[in-house]
């Protein structure tokens, strides 16, 4: 009988922190979201973040930013940034800015979504601009 160790499959993703963005991502709330971005990376390094987009409203470019530069960060640590998005318009947005050269865009994850809000600005539980939620997913930390 092989005794084999099981390993971890690359199709089975392995986050060490998931934050969940809402609201409007734009240049006002950029700084907001790159502080909670560089928080939850900072919290499990080495490990993958996850940013759950599902409940954005709104995103341009200059809100985007904080998610390449969260690449760079886990990167640099030897971890990777995957982002869960099922808006098309903002999935074409991470396309056309190829945005989706650097952070993994999943469609959907067995996470469970909260339900859904349309603040002005990101807005979560207690409200910042994201909600960071560790070790979930089995990850490391």
């Amino acid at each position: 009988m092989d005794r084999t160790p099981p390993s971890a499959s690359p199709s089975s993703p392995c986050f060490g922190s998931v934050v969940v963005l809402r609201g409007e991502l734009d240049l006002l709330t950029a700084p907001a979201a790159d502080r909670l971005l560089e928080d939850a990376a900072a919290t499990h390094p080495g490990c993958d973040l996850l940013v759950d987009l599902r409940q954005v409203t709104f995103a341009d470019c200059a809100g985007l930013s904080p998610l390449l530069r969260a690449a760079r960060r886990a990167r640099e640590r030897g971890g990777t940034v995957t982002a869960m998005v099922t808006a098309p318009r903002l999935l074409r947005l991470l396309t056309l800015t190829r945005i989706t050269e650097a952070v993994a865009v999943l469609p959907a994850l067995d996470l469970p979504a909260d339900p859904p809000r349309t603040p002005t600005r990101p807005t979560p539980a207690g409200g910042g601009a994201a909600t960071v939620a560790g070790g979930r997913g089995g990850g490391p930390g």
